[in-house]
């Protein structure tokens, strides 16, 4: 049988949060708010899920909406402030990744 990662996984997951992160980043550095806006869409579960926990119910739907707004940013050629619209989705992807590490530890 072989061995693949669930499609919950994916979508859900890791995988899709590093995608999202690198759709995100790489539009801006290419000027390509399609690729933005598609780093914000695939980002749009693991936020839903997010939204879904008690700890971080209220941080994903402002992280979510900035991220959309980084792509109207690149459309306009703002790319600075599209950065620091991104900033809190990594920083809120970091921050959920230091939870999983630690959650064992103490």
């Amino acid at each position: 049988m072989v061995n693949t990662v669930p499609f919950v996984a994916v979508v859900f997951g890791w995988p899709a949060v590093i995608v999202s992160i690198l759709l995100a980043l790489g539009g801006i550095a290419a000027t390509r708010s399609k690729m933005v806006l598609a780093g914000a869409i695939v980002a749009c579960p693991f936020l839903f899920y997010l939204f879904l926990t008690p700890r971080l119910q209220w941080v994903a739907p402002p992280v979510a909406v900035l991220l959309f707004l980084a792509a109207r940013a690149v459309a306009r050629r703002r790319h600075r402030t599209a950065l620091v619209m991104v900033a809190p989705y990594v920083g809120l992807a970091v921050f959920v990744a230091w939870l999983v590490v630690n959650q064992g530890a103490g």
